[in-house]
């Protein structure tokens, strides 16, 4: 499935940035980045889309504007085109279809396809960009693009650390990019497979204020 495009503005980097999500940030308004990973490879359709709608809705409802981020055909995407919550897919799909942004369209697209869209960090951004392809940003990518764009704090669930056998597979590449990076970000916890004992030996082996 080949997402369309949006009339989003184009930012660093050649990123587009929603209409939205460029207002509230030019405002000093709270804005919150999420990784797209977890629509394309965490849950089944249609649990995904009505987990991603849900989760944007809890952030508008605290007052933010949440920043869904994806590459689509190419071009990395930061923001949603729908500036309310939505109740029902239908309302979500007629009302964020028609603006800039990661359109309705395109968040469902990206609930459809699934594991179509390459699960993307850091290290493949520049293959997926060059390529022409749809990546699902993971923990690295979604706070590097975030950061790019100047969003100051990122949310996921269960965040990627050292797993078991760390030593031999070099994991760990989120965690470091989250000890290393500006943004505050919230999780909800570990993702499963990770050792904690050798997460924290990583996390005291760098330098960092956050907590």
């Amino acid at each position: 499935m080949s997402p369309s495009s949006s009339s989003s503005s184009t930012g660093p980097m050649g990123v587009a940035v929603s209409p939205e999500v460029e207002a509230a940030l030019a405002r000093g308004g709270a804005v919150v980045a999420l990784e797209s990973t977890i629509i394309c490879h965490g849950m089944p359709y249609p649990k995904n889309l009505q987990t991603a709608m849900e989760v944007e809705a809890v952030v508008r409802e605290n007052g933010a504007v949440p920043a869904t981020i994806a590459i689509l055909n190419g071009v990395p995407h930061v923001g949603e085109s729908c500036d309310f919550s939505c109740d029902s897919e239908i309302t979500y799909m007629l009302n964020c279809s028609s603006a800039g942004g990661l359109s309705g369209e395109q968040l469902k697209s990206l609930a459809v396809s699934g594991r179509q869209f390459q699960k993307t960090a850091r290290r493949d951004i520049a293959h997926v960009v060059a390529s022409g392809g749809n990546g699902a940003t993971t923990v690295s990518a979604t706070m590097f693009f975030a950061h790019k764009v100047g969003i100051p704090i990122f949310v996921t669930g269960g965040v990627g650390g050292v797993h078991r056998n760390g030593e031999q597979t070099c994991s760990g590449l989120h965690l470091s990019r989250m000890i290393a990076a500006t943004l505050l970000s919230v999780v909800a916890g570990w993702g499963t497979g990770n050792c904690l004992k050798k997460c924290k030996q990583h996390i005291a082996a760098r330098p960092t204020t956050k907590s």
